[in-house]
């Protein structure tokens, strides 16, 4: 029977160290956009939903919204005529 052990050398720090807080990607910061992620929002189709993801921007612009009946769709932000809940 083999055992395997690992060493570390002793002036290795190896405590966890907590992992930094990153901005979910596409989140739109200091941008002038309305849109964020985590944000409620009303769609006239759709119901209510919250966005989950944002990507592009101008006229490229897109939401990933979770609505509560439709399931979670992506909208251009162009065209999808939002509303803050």
């Amino acid at each position: 029977m083999s055992v395997l052990t690992t060493y570390a050398p002793a002036a290795t720090n190896w405590t966890a160290q907590p992992e930094r807080a990153r901005p979910a990607a596409g989140v739109y910061k200091n941008t002038g956009s309305p849109w964020h992620v985590g944000q409620n929002v009303e769609h006239a189709k759709f119901g209510a939903g919250v966005i989950v993801n944002c990507e592009g921007s101008g006229a490229e612009a897109r939401v990933q919204v979770k609505f509560r009946n439709a399931g979670v769709k992506w909208l251009a932000l162009e065209y999808a005529k939002l509303t803050a809940a």
